[in-house]
């Protein structure tokens, strides 16, 4: 029974060190999910904006690119 302490104390340093190591992952999936809830804000933004423009760009020539987009003859 004199190895009980021991045992005892190995266990508290293995239960600290998997305390800390889950804190630090629970860090990193935050900051994953923080990222991918930019990435999809972002993909959003650009979705909407190819939507507009797809939308406009029925040939009348209206927008910032209806020069490039006319034909040279007009």
């Amino acid at each position: 029974m004199q190895d009980d302490p021991q045992r005892l104390i190995a266990i508290e340093e293995k239960l600290a060190f998997l305390e800390k190591h889950i804190g630090d992952l629970d860090g990193v999936v935050r900051e994953l999910a923080d990222r991918i809830d930019q990435q999809t804000k972002g993909i959003q933004q650009v979705r909407s904006a190819l939507e507009q423009h797809l939308a406009g760009g029925d040939g009348e020539g209206t927008g910032p690119d209806a020069e490039r987009d006319r034909p040279p003859h007009w």
